[in-house]
């Protein structure tokens, strides 16, 4: 088999909202780690076709250089969960309600822990961006040893 045919994996990252972490984390995926995998995100309570919030579109475009403000907001619930390899919960709760509500995920689920900064303004949403960038720069151990079948 080429290069070429080999599937890449999908990664979809998930937080409640769809506006703010799992955007970021998705942005962060798709320009530093290029074309390793498939990429996008989704919210466990989000409503659909929501930009993504201005602090956060704010904080990736001035610090990191990324632009975030194209993205719209999908519901997990509209997606086919079983057609993505890893699904990252951006904290337990989200990764807890996944579980919940779709078992079949548990196998390909794992929970970050990065606080929600909607509400908690400008400087929780840059702290948060850096605690995601850290996060993003470790998926391809993460996926090198899902791989080998060891556990997150």
């Amino acid at each position: 088999m080429s290069r070429d045919t080999v599937r890449k994996p999908r990664i979809l990252f998930v937080c409640a909202g769809n506006t703010c972490r799992s955007p970021m984390a998705e942005g962060f995926a798709r320009k530093t780690l290029n074309d390793l995998a498939n990429y996008g995100s989704a919210g466990i309570a989000s409503l659909p076709d929501e930009n993504a919030s201005e602090e956060a579109i704010d904080v990736m475009r001035s610090k990191f250089g990324i632009d975030i403000s194209s993205h719209r907001s999908r519901n997990v619930r509209d997606l086919a969960l079983d057609d993505f390899d890893l699904i990252i919960a951006m904290d337990s709760s989200v990764a807890q309600e996944l579980a919940r509500r779709f078992p079949t995920t548990r196998r390909k689920l794992i929970s970050w822990s990065i606080n929600d900064p909607k509400y908690r303004g400008y400087g929780a949403y840059g702290r948060c961006a850096e605690e995601i960038q850290k996060k993003v720069r470790n998926l391809p151990s993460i996926l090198g040893n899902r791989s080998r079948s060891v556990e997150p």
